[in-house]
């Protein structure tokens, strides 16, 4: 359900995110994910940045309560953070992307943003919401993070 693709030869802009059923289609900046302090202390590469954040959602959701949210941030912006919003139905989850400017992207690096904690009303919805099976969302999610392991940077 969400895609994350890598334009390896791209410096910047170089994340595709794509989720057809919010029709949600962006090219996301690395830049914060690149700098992150986990890359510069040379221990990975800022795909392996990308997919820690991944990972870290996988671990929000399957401990996500009944009847409550959070917040999963991927954009991150001089201007904003952008994020996706997933409520907890039961075995459900609806879920929808926005963004909030009461936190910049240069406020916070993305291996420091879990949990990602705002206010409700400091989220703008940009998107439609779409509703799916916990398992599958988490087996998409964990699709993705091999997939993004498996791309070759320099």
């Amino acid at each position: 359900m969400i895609d994350i693709n890598i334009i390896p030869l791209e410096q910047y802009r170089d994340i595709l995110l794509k989720v057809p059923p919010l029709n949600l289609d962006e090219q996301l900046d690395s830049y914060y994910f690149r700098i992150d302090h986990v890359v510069t202390e040379g221990k990975m590469n800022y795909l392996q940045n990308i997919c820690n954040i991944l990972n870290s959602w996988c671990n929000i959701l399957v401990q996500l309560s009944n009847k409550s949210h959070c917040y999963l941030p991927i954009d991150f912006s001089d201007q904003y953070i952008g994020c996706f919003r997933v409520h907890r139905n039961k075995d459900r989850y609806t879920i929808d992307y926005g963004f909030t400017t009461k936190i910049e992207g240069h406020a916070i690096l993305p291996s420091d943003s879990i949990p990602f904690n705002i206010d409700d009303n400091a989220y703008k919805q940009t998107s439609l919401s779409i509703e799916r099976n916990i398992d599958e969302f988490i087996e998409g999610l964990r699709y993705t993070i091999t997939s993004i392991a498996q791309v070759k940077v320099d």
